[in-house]
């Protein structure tokens, strides 16, 4: 992220627990795991908005390059700039 100007070292990957989905008007899950939101986690996708991007795992794909990587860093730019359009209107 660093080569394309967007600093991330000071964030984190939090588990949905440590936060309560009434705060949330959008969700986004990344991984294709949506569909795993059963029992007590289901509440996260009743939210306004509820997208599952389904995104590959650039670790469990990248040859060594960072071209996967970057790949999936460049399909979550245009995805979010989509979101960002479509909360705008």
């Amino acid at each position: 992220m660093g080569e394309v100007g967007v600093d991330i070292s000071g964030y984190t990957s939090d588990a949905m627990a440590d936060f309560d989905h009434e705060r949330f008007d959008a969700v986004i899950s990344c991984c294709g795991c949506g569909d795993k939101l059963n029992d007590e986690k289901a509440v996260w996708k009743a939210r306004a908005l509820f997208e599952d991007w389904n995104l590959d795992d650039p670790p469990a794909i990248d040859p060594g390059d960072l071209s996967e990587f970057r790949r999936v860093r460049d399909e979550i730019k245009v995805k979010v700039e989509e979101l960002l359009d479509f909360l705008a209107e």
